[in-house]
């Protein structure tokens, strides 16, 4: 019984639970329940609520505990687990990691009466937040698809998840049979004023040392006009010509668009495949990162525009039944 409340705490099985505890040992599964204080040491605007016209986005810099570290792989997903005051833990992705500390990026909804962001937003320097993770715990379950071609959608503060996966990959030959790679990253906001880490994310072109790593970057802004441009024509030119940073005026997210920016990987021939790699033949991964009712319906999407869903390989594979469920959901609502 004992073992069946842990396994759905966790959301995994009892055979995977079982496996793990043989693998890992009580010690460390302990670990993952056990809330610990983190020092808040340092805490930064990065978007400003504009007199209340916005939501205010914040980072959070937390000190390890003395003699602890944290034991979280950003690039592979991992969350952790906070807490405030009769508030039930929610799970946020660090938005980066350095020795001794680490940042949670946050953006924050006063609007939530009694949210955890709204209680992270009054902690005050060198106050404890309590925290557990890294989530999933299971090693099985943090595998990462690599391969020639990733797709990367993420909405608003999704980006502390994008945004290490892109530096990871960027920085990493993950398999060497692959010759090269190639990278499309679209975020969506509503404004420019609403883009966390602006400057770090159009500068990640310049980052880029590997000459066979190709990185784009579409910004899609739902609610700013730009009547100088078509910026439909943007878009294309950017993606099929190269550029590195691409603007999509006054539109939201929509199939139109995941086309031109991903059609001609669903369009490659075998041939083709086979000339990007050596003699292996790549699938396009993705990683959708936003609300449950964002993904489900990027990925309905993604689906339209002529991606088999259930071959493609995910970026992190151990979320593919939340994904499939969550398309499922997506579809019903619009029923």
């Amino acid at each position: 019984m004992v073992l069946m409340e842990i396994a759905t705490a966790l959301g995994v099985s009892i055979t995977a639970l079982v496996i793990y505890l043989r693998n890992a040992g009580l010690g460390e599964l302990y670990s993952y329940f056990l809330f610990r204080p983190y020092p808040l040491i340092k805490k930064k605007i990065e978007i400003d609520d504009n007199n209340g016209t916005r939501y205010k986005t914040i980072t959070l810099t937390f000190a390890y505990p003395k003699g602890k570290y944290l034991p979280v792989e950003v690039e592979k997903g991992d969350e952790l687990k906070l807490k405030g005051p009769g508030i039930k833990p929610t799970d946020y992705s660090p938005s980066s990691i350095r020795d001794g500390e680490f940042d949670i990026t946050v953006k924050v909804y006063h609007d939530h009466i009694g949210g955890t962001s709204s209680y992270l937003d009054s902690v005050k320097l060198n106050e404890n937040v309590w925290m557990t993770g890294p989530f999933p715990p299971f090693k099985s379950m943090k595998k990462v698809n690599y391969g020639s071609q990733l797709g990367i959608i993420a909405y608003g503060v999704g980006i502390t998840e994008a945004l290490p996966v892109i530096l990871y990959e960027m920085n990493h030959n993950n398999n060497s049979t692959f010759k090269k790679k190639e990278i499309v990253f679209i975020y969506c906001n509503r404004c420019t004023d609403d883009i966390v880490f602006f400057k770090k994310i159009n500068n990640l072109s310049l980052l880029n040392k590997n000459e066979n790593v190709k990185l784009r970057i579409v910004h899609v802004l739902s609610r700013e006009k730009n009547d100088m441009q078509n910026t439909q024509g943007n878009i294309e030119e950017g993606i099929i010509e190269g550029n590195n940073v691409t603007y999509l005026y006054n539109q939201r997210l929509n199939t139109s668009t995941l086309s031109t920016c991903f059609k001609y990987w669903v369009d490659l021939n075998e041939e083709e495949l086979e000339s990007e790699t050596t003699n292996t033949k790549s699938t396009p991964h993705f990683l959708v990162i936003g609300t449950k009712q964002m993904i489900g319906d990027t990925w309905n999407m993604i689906k339209n525009i002529g991606v088999d869903v259930n071959r493609t390989s995910l970026y992190f594979p151990n979320k593919e039944r939340k994904i499939q469920f969550l398309m499922k959901k997506s579809m019903m609502a619009k029923m």
